[in-house]
């Protein structure tokens, strides 16, 4: 989720640090969805919420890359271009044909340093606001499933979401189990937070399920359409003159027809 003000910084789990959100700031989800274009499709790159949308930063977005069993394809260094779908402005790739199976979209995006100041949160790090009451450095990273068999890609983001089944093929009632791994160690006590990424709902309103202490959480299935999935992890910073902490945010979207 993207830190910018004046969401909370969401509900983050205790296994290097455990923090309480902070009033003042927000943080906006990366997330990856696709469009039809003949016979192949386009990755679209998303960001923001549904309620408040912003334009993904080209030049932040690391990577977009398409996996498959067949190996990995960057779509980062094609043609990728701003647009507006549906009203929101994002990013859109060149067209590509989807694998038979077993093929996810994945994506890095480095949100930059944050630090709180008396006149609100700035695009800053700590080496310039060294009394700053907060600050932080943000990344974000998303994974989509594009079909059955993609849910036991693990693609190794530092903060990921991996489904232990396959939502196409879930049976009807049956809850999906999702493990979040925060550098590989499954990380209890998680809020996975569940939504379609286009119907504006309110935070305090947002459905949430925490994980086990096996790092699994159960989610209900219980209608067709798009899902996004995310997770908020803050944890003590790595360079600690730039930001008192780091700030993850994971995504994983995926459509049941």
């Amino acid at each position: 989720m993207r830190f910018h003000p004046p969401r909370s910084l969401g509900i983050v789990a205790a296994l290097l640090l455990l923090l309480a959100p902070s009033a003042g700031a927000s943080a906006h989800d990366l997330w990856i969805t696709t469009i039809a274009d003949g016979d192949a499709v386009r990755a679209v790159v998303n960001f923001g919420h549904p309620a408040e949308r912003e334009a993904p930063d080209l030049h932040r977005l690391l990577d977009l890359v398409l996996i498959s069993p067949g190996g990995a394809t960057s779509l980062r260094e094609g043609t990728l271009g701003e647009q507006r779908i549906d009203g929101a402005p994002v990013l859109v790739s060149q067209r590509f044909a989807v694998p038979a199976a077993g093929a996810v979209l994945a994506g890095r995006y480095d949100n930059g340093y944050w630090v709180k100041t008396p006149h609100g949160y700035r695009k800053a790090s700590k080496r310039l606001f060294p009394g700053a009451e907060d600050s932080l450095w943000a990344v974000k990273f998303a994974k989509t499933l594009l079909g059955p068999g993609a849910y036991a890609t693990v693609v190794g983001h530092e903060l990921e979401l991996v489904p232990l089944d396959d939502p196409f093929r879930l049976a009807a009632g049956a809850p999906l189990r999702i493990r979040v791994l925060f550098r590989g160690t499954a990380l209890a006590n998680a809020a996975v937070e569940l939504g379609d990424g286009v119907s504006p709902i309110a935070d305090k309103d947002i459905p949430r399920f925490r994980s086990g202490s096996d790092g699994v959480a159960a989610l209900p299935i219980d209608r067709r359409g798009p899902f996004v999935l995310a997770v908020d992890y803050r944890a003590a910073g790595k360079d600690p003159a730039l930001a008192a902490s780091d700030y993850y945010n994971a995504t994983l979207a995926f459509r049941l027809r």
